[in-house]
């Protein structure tokens, strides 16, 4: 246990740097694409103009994530990367780390649900932006989380997210559902979240 303590205390820092130095070369190269895509589409949906500048560029989707992370420091705390990002659908990867890890040796349960309140939030974000590119006024908050753990996570972990809004005005209860599967494609928990979206 001591030597797994001091192994954390040697690794989480120069994994951190490392994520860092990898960020900073995808702002390098999506910079431009970045200010540009900003310039064309307005700061009205800035979670799906940020991914149209960053995600298509070496390095960009770990710009993107990073970007991510700076809004929501304590999903930046796990260091997951954003895959895949379109109106209401989402693609997030985990990597096993010794320092998320629980005493049963596998991936600790808050950081899986807080995996899958990243994918599912950003499916329902970029819905509500996609609304508000049509010129709609639209906003959401979550309300409720729930996550089933079926198997023991270990190794790298990915979680996918769909979500369907309704279109009419109004305030709507909606639940954001993911998936996290590990590399043989076996679910190892199901996430669930409660979002009051409201449409003008």
């Amino acid at each position: 246990m001591l030597n797994m303590t001091i192994l954390m205390l040697w690794l989480q820092p120069v994994v951190w740097f490392l994520r860092t130095i990898r960020a900073l070369a995808g702002f390098c190269l999506s910079g431009p694409f970045l200010v540009y895509a900003f310039a064309k589409q307005g700061f009205k949906t800035p979670l799906l103009t940020a991914w149209a500048g960053t995600s298509r560029v070496p390095l960009g989707k770990h710009f993107f994530s990073f970007l991510v992370g700076l809004v929501a420091p304590y999903s930046a705390s796990m260091s997951a990367t954003i895959l895949h990002l379109v109106p209401g659908h989402c693609e997030g990867s985990l990597q096993d780390r010794p320092w998320l890890r629980n005493p049963f040796n596998s991936i600790h349960a808050l950081a899986l649900a807080n995996l899958g309140e990243l994918v599912s939030g950003a499916a329902v974000m970029g819905a509500i932006e996609a609304q508000v590119r049509n010129h709609r006024k639209a906003r959401g908050i979550v309300s409720g989380l729930r996550t089933i753990y079926l198997v023991k996570a270990r190794g790298p972990i990915t979680a996918t997210s769909t979500v369907v809004l309704p279109t009419s005005p109004g305030r709507h209860a909606v639940k954001a559902r993911a998936v996290l599967r590990n590399t043989k494609g076996d679910t190892v928990a199901e996430f669930e979240a409660d979002w009051t979206v409201h449409f003008e």
